[in-house]
């Protein structure tokens, strides 16, 4: 994984990914990340209802395949993971372009040196 985000950062201006954050291939990634590169920590927080309601709508073809119950222990796991975040969205009930309009001042906030 930090082989292809190191590629993908070399090549783009901006990087954006999603993590659980579970791993400990996430946490040196995010260590690496850090002393090279301007990271913006982003915690974008949903309640479990909705986070299985999205996984659902997903194109099935390129997600890995999981039941109910283990979706819940990810999403458990993943709560009590604490990172120290830049930025943390509330994303309860708010629509795709809610939540691009409230990205964008935080992408637009350069602090790189």
């Amino acid at each position: 994984m930090l082989r292809s985000v190191i590629e993908n950062t070399i090549k783009n201006d901006d990087l954006v990914f999603e993590s659980t954050g579970l791993t400990d291939e996430f946490r040196n990634l995010l260590g690496h990340l850090k002393n090279n590169y301007n990271v913006k920590l982003i915690n974008i927080k949903a309640p479990l209802v909705t986070c299985m309601q999205r996984i659902g709508n997903r194109d099935q073809e390129n997600q890995i395949q999981l039941s109910k119950s283990d979706i819940e222990l990810i999403n458990n796991a993943s709560v009590k993971r604490l990172f120290p975040f830049d930025y943390v969205i509330e994303n309860t009930g708010l629509s795709s372009e809610e939540i691009i309009k409230l990205l964008q001042p935080i992408i637009a906030d350069d602090t790189s040196e």
